[in-house]
Formats: C-alpha cells, sequence, structure tokens
C-alpha cells in the first residue's frame, strides 16, 4: 500500500513564457528541473498555450509537446479549457486590471482546479497571490 505522501501527485501548469523560455535556453529548465526532484508531479499545459507558443518559436503543438518533454524529462499533459474556466477567467479580468486574456485562463484553471501555476509574468503572479493560487517564477524558486 503506498503512502499517502507518495500517492500525492502535484498538478504543475507551465504558462507560455515558461515554455518558451525553456525551448529557448533548455540550459535554464535545470531550475524547473531542480524544482520536481522528488515530487511526485504532473506538468500540464492548457491548450492555449500553444498558440502563442507558435506565434513566437513557429512550432507546432506536437513540436513543443516533444521538447519539453525531452528537456524536462517527464510526459507533458495537455487539458482543455472548458466554459467554467471562461466564465471564471472573465471574473478574474474583471477583478484586476493587469490580468488579461489568455493569461486570465491559465489562472482560472488553476483555481478551479488547486493546480500550481509556473511563470515568469509578474502580473499574473500578483493575480494568482490575489486569488489564493499558488504559482512560483521558477527562476527565484529553490524548492517547492
Amino acid at each position: 500500500m503506498m503512502s499517502t505522501e507518495q500517492s500525492y501527485e502535484q498538478m504543475v501548469v507551465l504558462d507560455s513564457c515558461v515554455v518558451i523560455g525553456i525551448l529557448r535556453s533548455p540550459q535554464a529548465a535545470l531550475k524547473i528541473l531542480a524544482l520536481f526532484k522528488g515530487k511526485h508531479s504532473r506538468i500540464v499545459i492548457q491548450d492555449i498555450v500553444f498558440a502563442e507558443v507558435h506565434k513566437v518559436t513557429g512550432l507546432s503543438r506536437e513540436e513543443t509537446l516533444q521538447k519539453i518533454s525531452a528537456i524536462l524529462r517527464k510526459e507533458v499533459y495537455v487539458f482543455a479549457t472548458t466554459d467554467a474556466m471562461k466564465a471564471e477567467a472573465q471574473n478574474i479580468e474583471r477583478k484586476y486590471n493587469i490580468c488579461h486574456f489568455p493569461d486570465s485562463l491559465i489562472l482560472a484553471a488553476c483555481k478551479i482546479l488547486s493546480w500550481t501555476l509556473l511563470t515568469f509574468d509578474h502580473n499574473m503572479l500578483r493575480s494568482a497571490e490575489f486569488e489564493g493560487i499558488l504559482a512560483f517564477n521558477p527562476a527565484r524558486v529553490r524548492r517547492f
């Protein structure tokens, strides 16, 4: 039988700036890898992130998933944006003028699903804090 600690999985959401950062500088991913060391976690990317990543890198969804999985040495899961997430995103945008679409969709997903967010975006970090969402700038954290 597994202990509670062993069976617990932390779902970690990467926003577009973290995905782009990892793709541009795989060496920078070492800091993110250190965050996962010894943790039972899954990496997830919301479906809306791929459009932004494609605009910046030119990579397709499949290429992005393959590269991120290889760099982080973990399977990456994709989740779809739901109507509930869209409604919550609108609430977040109304509350905080510093949070805009599509960042608000990522925050809404993290809030609804109680997932952890990794982002380099200062405004997303502030909005997450206001909403009680666990969020980190991976460049500034040793371990979580």
